[in-house]
């Protein structure tokens, strides 16, 4: 049994029963905030937006997660204060610390990172969920009455966004514990990563529980045990491989694009985007978004209305290929607009394309994270240092960013051939074909496994030969 179930045991609280985390315990000051229509707001919101249409098990959602994350925030803290009493972290901090984790993800609009996305690119709003679960968590403290001094809401703030540490008189290694801008080591990280790997149905072979507990603060950092050091590569490609494989799935994109298609329609009369300058608006917003579109009678939502079925009957935008982007070409490929597509073909008009930018990496850009975390030997505790890669494993890969350039077609015509078993969607090999132009005029190739063939071609002895497509 842990430090931390013990010390909550006599401190009162209550007990959580998590598939993660199994049974733990959050201590009464949490259910001040948990207990409000805020957090409770979390219980709406799927941790991985749409890609709950592609994987049908990922049900779960940001109020888990938040709980999860609040227990290994204080899970950490508690232990760090009952290995290394020299540091002296108050009840204050624990206290602290344990409400960033549970409270940094507040500011979630609906279907997660999707909706920022879609602020930005139909909206032209920069966005982030960290400065609005700032605003919401002075509005949960003001709605709800909850006594904290201005000094501590500050600091938990700055302890959410992880932004703005060397600004503060606080222990620098507290700001390490729920969003590490040092490297991006954190309990966010710790759990979600376990929580969508298990409900997403992707094994992982990195363990978390080992990193919590073999990690100590030295000069005001938090360093890890040496022999860590590959279960912290192991983490960084389990966040890469979840991003390829789940994340960023072609299917999953496609729905994200027709749900943001959705929302612009129905932006003019519902006011989604305006909710976002008024938390009590906010409070309101969450994934039934859909629902409320989807059973209006208003006449102006039907073309958002239209879209949503579309959804429901997986008549999707369609997938007209992707390129991986070389590194050396990194800027000006991914550079690329819906024009620089459909100048290649005169059929094409700008609202028949979409250009998906995908970025890729180990959190830190281009950079190699490992390269910013600091170690410890335990025969020499006290003394940190750095390893390179070369040390660890020859087999560590030396780029840490990938960037992929991706086309969907609309289709919203449903132009169609059908003849003889033949489907030919004309509006995605028309893409297809301009972004190969666009590809070869850049002296690079598009992905085969994203290749759509010909409907028709000819085989080697001159036949001709029909292929289905499957849309």
């Amino acid at each position: 049994m842990d430090d931390s179930f013990e010390v909550f045991g006599e401190r009162g609280g209550k007990t959580i029963n998590d598939p993660i985390h199994g049974h733990y315990t959050l201590p009464d000051y949490a259910f001040q905030m948990i207990d409000t229509p805020q957090f409770q707001r979390l219980r709406d919101l799927k941790q991985l937006g749409t890609s709950y249409y592609v994987f049908p098990g990922a049900v779960h959602h940001r109020f888990e997660h938040c709980l999860g994350v609040a227990r290994l925030a204080n899970k950490m803290i508690s232990q760090i204060r009952h290995k290394q009493p020299e540091l002296q972290v108050t009840d204050r901090e624990e206290k602290l610390v344990t409400l960033a984790g549970l409270c940094h993800d507040l500011g979630h609009g609906p279907f997660s990172h999707a909706f920022e996305e879609w602020l930005l690119m139909y909206k032209g709003i920069k966005w982030h969920h960290e400065d609005m679960s700032k605003t919401m968590l002075s509005h949960m403290i003001d709605e709800n009455q909850i006594d904290m001094e201005q000094e501590d809401i500050n600091f938990l703030k700055q302890l959410i966004t992880g932004k703005e540490r060397e600004s503060t008189r606080e222990k620098q290694f507290l700001f390490d514990i729920v969003a590490n801008m040092r490297n991006s080591i954190d309990v966010d990280k710790f759990d979600y990563l376990a929580r969508d790997c298990l409900f997403s149905g992707i094994k992982s072979s990195y363990d978390w529980a080992r990193l919590v507990h073999h990690c100590r603060v030295i000069e005001d950092e938090i360093c890890f045990n040496a022999k860590e050091v590959y279960n912290i590569y192991e983490m960084f490609h389990t966040r890469y491989s979840m991003h390829k494989r789940v994340y960023t799935h072609r299917v999953v994109k496609s729905i994200e694009f027709m749900i943001s298609d959705a929302l612009t329609l129905a932006d003019p009369y519902l006011n989604i985007s305006s909710a976002i300058e008024d938390p009590a608006e906010f409070t309101l917003l969450s994934d039934s978004i859909l629902k409320t579109i989807e059973t209006s009678k208003d006449p102006n939502l039907k073309e958002s209305r239209d879209i949503i079925s579309k959804i429901r009957k997986r008549q999707l935008y369609g997938s007209a290929g992707e390129v991986l982007v070389p590194p050396n070409q990194h800027e000006d490929i991914t550079s690329v607009r819906v024009e620089d597509i459909i100048q290649h073909d005169s059929s094409l008009q700008p609202n028949d394309v979409i250009v998906d930018h995908v970025v890729m990496n180990y959190a830190m850009r281009d950079k190699n994270p490992v390269n910013h975390t600091h170690f410890f030997s335990k025969y020499n505790p006290n003394q940190k240092f750095l390893m390179q890669k070369e040390e660890v494993s020859l087999l560590i890969p030396n780029q840490f960013r990938e960037s992929y350039v991706r086309i969907f077609v609309r289709d919203e015509k449903k132009v169609r051939e059908e003849t003889k078993g033949l489907v030919h969607g004309r509006q995605r090999l028309a893409a297809q074909r301009a972004f190969n132009k666009y590809l070869e005029s850049r002296n690079c190739n598009p992905s085969p496994l994203r290749m759509m063939p010909d409907p028709v071609t000819k085989g080697r002895e001159g036949v001709i030969h029909q292929r289905q497509l499957h849309f």
